[in-house]
């Protein structure tokens, strides 16, 4: 990497506006993650979560390449190890930042920490970057916060669209019915109890008890319908910083939302799931 990148921002591809080409990539999908991640066995199982959503990841193992392919605007966001060889990840995100003040552009930024603690997080944002998400990675947490970072729920998936999400049910049942039969019972036992506290602390607009709802109801659905768990998790987020206003419509959307999901799982079985996933894929 060249010396200009560690000290001259403002000599770093001043025509090219790398940054906001990698934006304007996202009006279609699938999306480009770079995770920076030295680990091994933490990058491969970022790449299986990623490619299953059918989307596409560089890996790269080093700061100096990270920094490098981020300002190239390669990718349309960064899984962002804080512990990287040469440069770590706070130094990449003040130099990628400093780089685009000049040049324009903001490439989102997703730290990858195993410390959770508030002053992590405020390190995390003061250094640039737009969220974190502790190790060991879980996957609502990722996808919360990719859907934070870059806005764009509803293209994380390529079946997004649609009220469950068949891979991820026919892998986590492993293809067989008596174990999905197990989940959708639990599911189906399960839900109308979180959405009833959810919709009670929203009733006596008490936010916090509010998020703590919509998280636990998030963590509950993500593993059946990303659709469904990122309303809640938006309702989490508003919650926290106090904007009940604009819960409402969203309460709407999400009791609407679960109990098409109810209807749904209540009819669900290995070969309707089979079924939704070719007609997908021939779509």
């Amino acid at each position: 990497m060249s010396k200009e990148i560690y000290n001259t921002p403002r000599s770093l591809n001043t025509g090219s506006n790398a940054s906001s080409a990698a934006l304007s990539r996202r009006s279609a999908t699938p999306l480009t993650f770079l995770v920076a991640e030295d680990d091994e066995f933490t990058a491969q199982l970022i790449e299986r979560l990623v490619v299953g959503q059918g989307h596409h990841t560089q890996i790269v193992k080093s700061g100096d390449e990270t920094l490098r392919m981020a300002v190239d605007g390669v990718a349309d966001l960064v899984l962002l190890d804080i512990h990287l060889p040469v440069l770590d990840g706070f130094q990449i995100a003040r130099r990628l930042r400093e780089h685009e003040r000049f040049n324009g552009g903001h490439l989102p930024l997703i730290a990858l920490t195993a410390s959770s603690t508030k002053e992590d997080r405020e390190q995390c944002l003061a250094a640039g970057m737009d969220d974190f998400v502790t190790k060991p990675i879980q996957v609502a947490d990722l996808w919360n916060a990719v859907r934070r970072a870059i806005g764009l729920f509803s293209r994380l998936g390529p079946c997004n669209s649609d009220l469950i999400d068949v891979p991820v049910l026919l892998a986590a049942s492993g293809n067989r019915e008596e174990n999905l039969k197990e989940m959708c019972r639990q599911f189906l036992a399960g839900l109308p109890g979180y959405l009833s506290d959810v919709d009670e602390a929203y009733r006596k607009q008490d936010a916090a008890q509010l998020r703590r709802s919509a998280h636990k109801l998030c963590g509950m659905i993500s593993a059946c319908s990303t659709r469904a768990s990122g309303i809640a998790s938006e309702i989490e987020d508003l919650a926290t910083r106090g904007k009940l206003v604009e819960i409402r419509p969203l309460m709407e959307q999400l009791n609407e939302t679960c109990r098409e999901l109810l209807e749904k799982v209540s009819r669900l079985s290995i070969a309707t799931l089979r079924g939704e996933g070719a007609a997908a894929e021939a779509s």
